[in-house]
Protein backbone atom coordinates (compact mmCIF):
# COMPACT_ATOMS: atom_id res chain seq x y z
CA UNK A 1 0.00 0.00 0.00
CA UNK A 2 2.81 2.20 0.67
CA UNK A 3 5.28 1.50 -2.66
CA UNK A 4 6.13 4.97 -4.24
CA UNK A 5 4.98 7.11 -5.50
CA UNK A 6 2.74 6.43 -3.09
CA UNK A 7 2.57 8.74 0.06
CA UNK A 8 -0.41 6.98 2.11
CA UNK A 9 -0.40 9.83 4.67
CA UNK A 10 -0.91 12.47 2.28
CA UNK A 11 -3.41 10.45 0.31
CA UNK A 12 -5.65 9.93 3.12
CA UNK A 13 -5.54 13.12 4.05
CA UNK A 14 -7.02 14.03 0.40
CA UNK A 15 -9.13 11.58 0.00
CA UNK A 16 -10.87 12.26 3.33
CA UNK A 17 -11.03 16.00 2.25
CA UNK A 18 -13.38 14.94 -0.42
CA UNK A 19 -16.97 15.37 0.55
CA UNK A 20 -17.24 11.60 -0.69
CA UNK A 21 -13.75 10.18 0.83
CA UNK A 22 -14.38 7.55 3.42
CA UNK A 23 -12.27 5.08 5.71
CA UNK A 24 -13.28 1.86 6.79
CA UNK A 25 -10.78 0.89 9.91
CA UNK A 26 -11.36 -2.89 11.29
CA UNK A 27 -9.99 -3.04 14.82
CA UNK A 28 -9.52 -5.93 17.46
CA UNK A 29 -8.81 -5.60 20.89
CA UNK A 30 -8.23 -1.46 20.27
CA UNK A 31 -5.58 -2.13 17.44
CA UNK A 32 -6.28 -1.01 13.90
CA UNK A 33 -5.83 -4.45 11.71
CA UNK A 34 -7.17 -3.21 8.74
CA UNK A 35 -8.47 -0.82 6.26
CA UNK A 36 -10.30 0.20 3.38
CA UNK A 37 -9.98 3.62 1.83
CA UNK A 38 -13.21 4.46 -1.05
CA UNK A 39 -14.36 7.70 -2.76
CA UNK A 40 -17.09 8.56 -5.27
CA UNK A 41 -16.40 11.46 -7.90
CA UNK A 42 -19.78 11.16 -9.50
CA UNK A 43 -19.26 8.65 -11.75
CA UNK A 44 -17.86 5.33 -10.27
CA UNK A 45 -16.67 4.77 -7.19
CA UNK A 46 -12.81 3.60 -6.39
CA UNK A 47 -11.38 1.52 -4.00
CA UNK A 48 -7.85 2.51 -2.05
CA UNK A 49 -5.43 1.24 0.30
CA UNK A 50 -7.09 -1.60 1.00
CA UNK A 51 -4.91 -3.96 3.45
CA UNK A 52 -4.83 -6.02 6.73
CA UNK A 53 -2.22 -6.89 8.73
CA UNK A 54 -0.29 -10.59 7.92
CA UNK A 55 -1.66 -11.41 11.45
CA UNK A 56 -5.31 -10.79 10.71
CA UNK A 57 -5.58 -12.21 7.42
CA UNK A 58 -7.47 -14.84 6.56
CA UNK A 59 -10.01 -14.39 8.97
CA UNK A 60 -12.85 -12.65 6.68
CA UNK A 61 -11.62 -8.97 7.74
CA UNK A 62 -10.95 -8.01 4.14
CA UNK A 63 -14.41 -9.09 2.88
CA UNK A 64 -15.84 -7.12 5.59
CA UNK A 65 -14.23 -3.78 5.16
CA UNK A 66 -15.12 -3.84 1.09
CA UNK A 67 -18.73 -4.99 2.28
CA UNK A 68 -18.80 -2.05 4.16
CA UNK A 69 -16.89 0.47 1.39
CA UNK A 70 -19.07 -1.04 -1.58
CA UNK A 71 -22.37 -0.35 0.97
CA UNK A 72 -21.45 2.98 1.70
CA UNK A 73 -20.59 3.41 -2.33
CA UNK A 74 -24.34 2.15 -3.10
CA UNK A 75 -25.63 4.52 -0.59
CA UNK A 76 -24.20 7.29 -2.76
CA UNK A 77 -25.78 6.11 -5.81
CA UNK A 78 -22.55 4.79 -7.61
CA UNK A 79 -23.52 2.57 -10.18
CA UNK A 80 -19.89 1.18 -10.40
CA UNK A 81 -16.73 0.38 -8.52
CA UNK A 82 -12.91 0.61 -9.47
CA UNK A 83 -9.74 -0.72 -8.14
CA UNK A 84 -6.42 -0.62 -9.67
CA UNK A 85 -3.87 -3.60 -9.39
CA UNK A 86 -0.24 -2.71 -9.95
CA UNK A 87 1.98 -4.82 -12.29
CA UNK A 88 3.73 -6.92 -9.72
CA UNK A 89 1.07 -7.72 -8.12
CA UNK A 90 -0.97 -10.17 -9.98
CA UNK A 91 -1.59 -12.45 -7.48
CA UNK A 92 -4.59 -9.90 -6.36
CA UNK A 93 -6.52 -10.30 -9.30
CA UNK A 94 -7.75 -13.46 -8.43
CA UNK A 95 -8.34 -12.66 -5.17
CA UNK A 96 -10.56 -9.62 -5.89
CA UNK A 97 -12.52 -11.89 -8.19
CA UNK A 98 -13.26 -13.76 -5.33
CA UNK A 99 -15.17 -10.68 -4.24
CA UNK A 100 -17.24 -10.45 -7.53
CA UNK A 101 -14.24 -8.22 -9.23
CA UNK A 102 -14.01 -8.79 -13.10
CA UNK A 103 -10.81 -7.69 -15.32
CA UNK A 104 -11.64 -4.69 -17.28
CA UNK A 105 -9.76 -3.76 -20.87
CA UNK A 106 -9.05 -0.88 -20.19
CA UNK A 107 -5.50 0.88 -20.47
CA UNK A 108 -4.64 3.74 -17.62
CA UNK A 109 -2.72 6.68 -18.44
CA UNK A 110 -1.16 9.13 -15.69
CA UNK A 111 0.63 12.15 -15.39
CA UNK A 112 2.24 13.65 -11.89
CA UNK A 113 1.11 16.94 -11.39
CA UNK A 114 2.95 17.42 -8.64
Amino acid sequence: MDRPPNDPKKDLTRILATQDGRAFIAVSQNQPIGIAVAGYEGKRGWLYYIGVIPEARGQGVAQKLIDAALTYLRTLGAPKVLLFIREGDEHLIAYYERFGFVQQAVTVLGKELT
